[in-house]
């Protein structure tokens, strides 16, 4: 995977502060009793994986059996980490993204998730694990789309601030070109 992460990666790191939901603030009237519980909805990471670190703090539910189940507080220096679609299409969906959530305990919450994520042009076809590769960049079919054209798509459909962005025109048809339904692991 070097030719993936080596120069120009979209891997991001961000510090997460979740306040509590105030009454001043938030009409709890207007919620069902799930969403006024959600910080963070429902959803899978879109890059490769996340290393995320939780400092001890409640809130955090994965997707088991079909049932959201919260997380356990992890032991000091540890990181849970969370398969991302974009690995997940590579195993062929062997191994399936995690969908998780985050739910409002009441207090203040802290995170810091790191994002790995490969470069805008790595070719990511699916059930790439399943041949005889040495490398992720060598004889791809030629319709793999680019990570970064996948993840524009991906965000466009999934979340609202993403809704009305602009693709360059060069990168237009191949953001239009990926089918919501290639994002098997997604709730699109």
């Amino acid at each position: 995977f070097d030719a993936w992460f080596a120069q120009g990666s979209l891997s991001t790191f961000r510090s997460i502060h979740y306040l509590p939901r105030s009454a001043a603030l938030v009409d709890s009237s207007q919620l069902s009793s799930e969403d006024a519980r959600l910080t963070t909805p429902p959803h899978a990471d879109s890059g490769f994986l996340t290393f995320l670190a939780t400092f001890g703090y409640p809130g955090l539910q994965v997707l088991v059996d079909g049932v959201y189940k919260s997380v356990a507080p992890v032991p000091p220096n540890t990181l849970v980490v969370n398969v991302g679609d974009t690995f997940s299409r590579l195993t062929g969906y062997r191994l399936k993204a995690t969908f998780h959530q985050v739910v409002d305990t009441g207090a203040e919450r802290f995170s810091a998730p790191l994002f790995l994520e490969p470069k805008y042009s790595a070719r990511i076809p699916a059930g790439l694990l399943q041949g005889a590769r040495a490398r992720v960049d060598l004889d791809l079919p030629a319709d793999a789309p680019w990570f970064g054209d996948w993840l524009v798509r991906r965000m466009k459909a999934s979340w609202i601030e993403w809704k009305d962005f602009e693709v360059p025109a060069d990168r237009a048809d191949a953001v239009a070109a990926i089918r919501l339904n290639d994002f098997r692991n997604s709730p699109l």
